[in-house]
C-alpha cells in the first residue's frame, strides 16, 4: 500500500513539474519577469503592501481639484465622519406649507395615510360587510372552522384545509 501511495505521489509531482514547463519558459526567464514585476510595483509582500498602489492619471491640476472640492463643500456634497452621513439633500418644491398640510388632511380623510399599527390596513382597503348580523358572522366562522380554513395562533398555522 505504501508503495502504491509513493508511486502516485511521484507521478503527481512529475505531472506538476511538466505542467510548469508547458509554457516553455526557463527558470531564468521566470526570475527576470518576477524582478521586473517587483520593480514595477506589481508584486507585494505581506499585508501592508496590499492592494498594490496604482498610479493615478488625471488631467486636472491641483488648483482645479481644490476648487472642485470647495464647490462640493459649499453645495453640501462632502461629509465628514459618521454624523454627516448620509448627506442632507435640499429638495425644491413649489408647494407652500399650508398646501402640503391640506394635501395630508385630504389623504387622511380618504384613508390613504396610516399611522402606526392600529391604522393598518388603511380604512379604504378594509372591506366592510354591511348588513350581516352577529349571528350570521358567527355562523360563517363556524363553517370556516369546520372546513379547516380558520386558524388560531402559531400552532394552527398553516390551516389544515390548505
Amino acid at each position: 500500500m505504501k508503495a502504491l501511495a509513493t508511486a502516485l505521489m511521484v507521478t503527481a509531482t512529475l505531472v506538476g513539474m511538466s505542467a510548469a514547463h508547458a509554457d516553455g519558459k526557463t527558470r531564468e526567464q521566470v526570475q527576470q519577469e518576477l524582478q521586473a514585476a517587483k520593480a514595477a510595483g506589481q508584486v507585494t509582500f505581506g499585508e501592508l503592501d496590499y492592494p498594490p498602489a496604482t498610479v493615478q492619471q488625471t488631467s486636472l491640476t491641483r488648483d482645479q481639484v481644490q476648487q472642485e472640492l470647495q464647490a462640493a463643500k459649499a453645495a453640501g456634497q462632502v461629509t465628514f465622519g459618521e454624523l454627516d452621513y448620509p448627506p442632507a439633500t435640499v429638495q425644491q418644491t413649489s408647494l407652500t406649507r399650508d398646501q402640503v398640510q391640506q394635501e395630508l388632511q385630504a389623504a387622511k380623510a380618504a384613508g390613504q395615510v396610516t399611522s402606526a399599527e392600529l391604522d393598518y390596513p388603511p380604512k379604504a382597503a378594509v372591506s366592510q360587510s354591511a348588513g350581516k348580523s352577529r349571528e350570521q358572522v358567527r355562523q360563517e366562522l363556524a363553517e370556516a372552522k369546520a372546513r379547516g380554513e380558520y386558524t388560531f395562533g402559531e400552532l394552527d398555522y398553516p390551516p389544515k384545509g390548505k
